[in-house]
């Protein structure tokens, strides 16, 4: 994920005297790096909150998902289990026995969350994804900074980032293996991201892997840099 590869990348390095020696011995490569994580985050951003028909976005998935309750029924789940998942009908049907089946106002409920987030995206995030990233056209360094102040916290910006994920996962188990649609919590403050570093070769929300990746990266490269000075 941009954004968290780009979070951690700035706490990590601004909390380490040392690190950030490091960094800005090429300095011009890591700020266009930071640039190119910035700009592909507005832009993905853009991808999922935006509302036009002739795209597949958030929107769209989620409208269709109301609209089709059925795709999450017993006997879908039962067909999927034999058709993707391997098992025999025998098997199926006992693993879908007691699959939850949603109504539509659960799943409306759904959609709901998102588009509260979706309105704030619109009147804060659009505008510099739009009018910066995508459209700079003529646009001054002053409009630039208006538009920058506009942005909610940080904090609030990293839960519409996660929103997605969260919303992929919840639809992801119940059309996969029919458990009850819930929005599952996860960290979002780049902090407590870091701090849920998860295991090697364990399987978990993918912005805390992208935040420990780079926690990882900048570890070896600070490392590699004291054996260098030590040989010389």
């Amino acid at each position: 994920m941009h954004a968290y590869t780009a979070f951690a990348f700035d706490s990590i390095v601004c909390a380490d005297p040392a690190m950030l020696d490091t960094v800005t011995d090429h300095a011009e490569f890591w700020n266009g790096v930071m640039a190119a994580l910035q700009a592909s985050t507005f832009v993905a951003l853009g991808r999922l909150y935006e509302v036009k028909r002739d795209r597949f976005s958030a929107t769209e998935l989620l409208r269709f998902v109301v609209e089709h309750p059925g795709i999450f029924s017993r006997h879908r789940l039962l067909e999927r289990k034999v058709r993707l998942g391997g098992l025999s009908r025998a098997a199926a049907e006992q693993a879908a026995a007691d699959a939850h089946e949603p109504s539509k106002s659960e799943l409306a409920a759904l959609r709901d969350v998102f588009e509260q987030a979706r309105q704030v995206y619109s009147e804060t995030v659009e505008p510099i994804r739009h009018q910066i990233f995508a459209h700079a056209g003529r646009i001054t360094r002053d409009d630039r900074d208006r538009l920058s102040r506009a942005l909610p916290p940080a904090d609030e910006v990293a839960k519409l980032i996660v929103l997605p994920l969260r919303l992929h996962f919840a639809l992801a188990k119940l059309y996969f293996d029919g458990y009850p649609r819930v929005l599952d919590d996860t960290v979002t403050a780049i902090a407590d991201v870091l701090a849920a570093k998860p295991a090697p070769h364990t399987s978990t929300w993918e912005h805390l892997h992208a935040a420990g990746s780079v926690a990882d990266f900048l570890a070896s490269m600070n490392g590699r840099k004291r054996a260098t000075s030590v040989e010389h």
